[in-house]
């Protein structure tokens, strides 16, 4: 079967374009006719998404504001009434990004050959994830998909919301480390070696400030191969960790980690509730959902945890007692766990834990980021001070020296 973009006359004289699926293009033409329509131009297409998936097998080529915006906008047709092939067809046309636009096309290519929208959109994987699968099939299985999708839009903007925030406290250290780096460089390279000659011909004692200045400056210059390796190395570092032997230890040292743990583990169960409960309120059974929030959460550690929870279960332990064994799961989360299981409002609970979690991770960042502005600022308080007194030092003995030979 070959793949045929048309443009068409209905029966009204309306132009429209649209996407068909035949062995030729005089079995194109059959089909068009036969649903009411007058071709006026038909050609034959290939899947660029395709193309794009062999180029690209582990980049995600659609922003996930795209697929928000998709999202919300194809549960608000559905929820208007328009059938899924039309309200397909209309999303591709309007979207900016070509290669969700593909996506979209081949969606409704297999739609139309008798594929269910959850099996469409599986063929798609580097577009759409396990989860955003799952709540499509929970949609299509009896719960709302309107509503489905709209807690999957929801769900996307809280993890991207977590994602700014993340890059926002780190926006700022991270652009003054650069720049004491690139200051660095530049004294280094090109005015130590400068004044350092200069002092050395007017055979003036330099100070311990100019003298650790020089000396630091030499080394860096000797050994500036090595130096230049290590930072190499700590640049491959986030590539390091995910190494077999290494992403293990590395994953479960996250929540181990001072200051920093407490706030990992704040961010990872805040997820995790999250999917949770989103797949719990579409219908999806609670073994099923924690296989997925497993498989979606990328940490080691915690996805033994999930699994090890997820068997027990199976064997007939309760949730909270199948949480609780692990050790990795606060008490604060599976006592809220023990009360919905309890009560039948599981889902609620999990809200609970998410809104609570939610609130706990930006008076966090919050605090970091009020602490950790002075402390850099006092960092390049220091360096500017101790290459100013490196500087001025020994201009200043080097001026009193002239005064007296006067």
């Amino acid at each position: 079967m070959k793949n045929f973009s048309y443009r068409a006359r209905n029966l009204a004289g309306k132009i429209i374009d649209g996407s068909i699926r035949a062995s030729s293009s005089a079995d194109a033409i059959a089909l068009l006719e036969r649903d009411g329509l007058i071709p006026v131009e038909i050609k034959e297409t290939t899947r660029k998404v395709s193309r794009i998936k062999h180029v690209l097998p582990f980049v995600r080529p659609v922003p996930v504001s795209d697929i928000i915006i998709f999202t919300r906008q194809f549960s608000a047709m559905l929820k208007a009434g328009v059938p899924i092939l039309q309200a397909l067809r209309a999303l591709k046309a309007q979207t900016t990004n070509p290669v969700l636009s593909d996506a979209l096309e081949s969606i409704a290519l297999s739609i139309n050959d008798g594929a269910s929208l959850s099996e469409a959109m599986k063929e798609h994987p580097y577009i759409f994830t396990p989860q955003y699968i799952n709540v499509v099939v929970s949609g299509e299985s009896g719960a709302d998909l309107v509503q489905a999708l709209l807690r999957m839009a929801d769900w996307l903007e809280r993890e991207e919301e977590v994602k700014r925030e993340i890059i926002s406290f780190l926006r700022y250290p991270v652009i003054v480390l650069f720049a004491l780096i690139l200051a660095a460089g530049v004294i280094v390279g090109f005015v130590i070696p400068r004044f350092s000659m200069f002092y050395s011909r007017a055979n003036v004692q330099l100070p311990l400030p100019t003298l650790m200045l020089i000396h630091s400056a030499d080394f860096i210059r000797t050994h500036l191969l090595g130096i230049f390796i290590v930072f190499l190395f700590l640049l491959a570092t986030p590539l390091i960790v995910r190494l077999p032997g290494i992403k293990g230890i590395y994953d479960r040292l996250k929540f181990k980690l001072p200051v920093i743990g407490p706030l990992y583990t704040k961010i990872v169960m805040s997820r995790f509730c999250r999917i949770l409960s989103m797949l719990i309120k579409n219908g999806v059974p609670v073994i099923k959902s924690l296989e997925i929030a497993g498989d979606i959460i990328p940490n080691t550690y915690f996805k033994k945890a999930i699994m090890m929870s997820r068997e027990r279960i199976i064997e007939g332990n309760s949730i909270f007692d199948s949480l609780e064994y692990t050790e990795i799961f606060p008490p604060f989360l599976t006592n809220l766990v023990a009360v919905g299981e309890k009560t039948g409002s599981l889902d609620e609970m999990l809200d609970f834990a998410v809104n609570q979690y939610d609130i706990d991770i930006k008076y966090t960042f919050r605090k970091l980021t009020a602490m950790i502005e002075p402390v850099v600022t006092c960092i390049v308080g220091i360096f500017l001070l101790l290459f100013a007194l490196a500087v001025y030092l020994p201009i200043w003995d080097l001026s009193k020296v002239v005064t007296k030979t006067r």
